[in-house]
């Protein structure tokens, strides 16, 4: 079956353009499926781009992370979810569990499904033609831990866009954890994992 099979009865021209814009995508996201964010629930939609604090402007892009496979395979008894969350917020943010227990409380994970987003943008013909207006591009690499990438926006209004947001968000899965409410217990256990780097 041809990649793009699930196009057939889209207009021919309607299919050369977004279909363009689909496989310019998938080249870019290069066969990764699974793409993490640490999200805020003070946040409108975990996908908005952010006020900077310090510079008080938009900030141009919305940053995921790869769970880099030696990280995972070094780590196979820890769940993939709290690896990520254990990692961002004691090795990254460095929050500290008594000091920075509100934030912490207001913190959780979750990742985008890439390969969803192709089966939603090739089945989907308003997911389709909206698919050019984001670019996911790999960026600086935080070896041997994780891989940094980031989600850009043709212009800043998109990540407004509901339809866009609606995608994004249909296509993620968030720690069962933040629903639940468990924090404390969570997170002492977060923050007792012993997280082994891949060369140990």
């Amino acid at each position: 079956m041809n990649d793009f099979d699930l196009l057939q009865d889209l207009p021919r021209e309607y299919i050369e353009v977004d279909s363009k814009a689909l496989e310019n995508f998938i080249e870019n996201v290069d066969n990764v499926t699974k793409l993490w964010r640490l999200t805020d629930s003070k946040e409108p939609n975990f996908f908005s781009l952010r006020m900077l604090e310090r510079s008080k402007k938009l900030e141009t892009y919305v940053s995921l992370m790869e769970l880099l496979q030696e990280f995972i395979q070094a780590n196979s008894n820890i769940n993939e979810f709290d690896l990520f969350f254990a990692y961002m917020v004691r090795n990254v943010r460095k929050l500290d569990k008594i000091v920075d227990k509100d934030k912490l409380n207001e913190l959780s994970s979750l990742y985008l499904d890439i390969k969803l987003i192709i089966s939603r943008a090739r089945s989907t013909p308003i997911f389709l033609e909206k698919i050019d207006k984001i670019k996911i591009d790999i960026s600086q690499r935080r070896k041997p831990f994780l891989q940094h990438w980031q989600l850009y926006y043709a212009d800043p209004s998109y990540c407004e866009d509901k339809d866009i947001i609606d995608l994004l968000m249909s296509c993620s899965l968030q720690n069962p954890i933040y629903i639940k409410s468990e924090s404390d217990e969570y997170l002492d256990y977060i923050y007792n994992l012993n997280l082994n780097s891949p060369n140990h």
